[in-house]
């Protein structure tokens, strides 16, 4: 009982890490958008073509991009989750399920579906905000 309710935690450390990992994202974000209005005021007041070749970028990145640094830690994330959910699953179902076969697809089940939820849940957060700032 006492290891259930310790991974059941680590689960929930996970989800809120992947939530602080959602916040940074939308932090850095944020930065990016303000630096591109310091572009366009420059561009807009000095009415130079120079200042456009001064700036990197040309427009504002996506909230959500696949294969960023934090996606990629949204997916270690989740799937660390999605570990500690199984092992709390299993150790939850000793007593209720018999069949050892029987725990391991319970866990597998509810590890994949564990790490669909948060990805998705990753995905869709950062693309609610990016349909708010438009």
């Amino acid at each position: 009982m006492v290891f259930t309710v310790l991974f059941a935690v680590l689960t929930l450390n996970g989800l809120v890490t992947l939530l602080h990992l959602i916040q940074l994202r939308l932090a850095w974000l944020d930065s990016v958008t303000a630096m591109n209005r310091i572009k366009a005021f420059y561009i807009e007041q000095y009415n130079e073509a120079a200042f456009e070749n001064a700036f990197a970028w040309k427009g504002l990145p996506k909230p959500f991009k696949s294969w960023s640094i934090s996606f990629l830690l949204a997916i270690q994330t989740a799937v660390l989750s999605a570990l500690t959910l199984g092992t709390a699953l299993f150790i939850a179902t000793q007593s209720l399920l018999p069949s050892e076969d029987l725990r391991f697809v319970v866990v597998a089940i509810g590890g994949i579906l564990f790490v669909g939820v948060e990805l998705m849940m990753y995905k869709y957060l950062l693309n609610k905000v990016n349909k708010a700032l438009k």
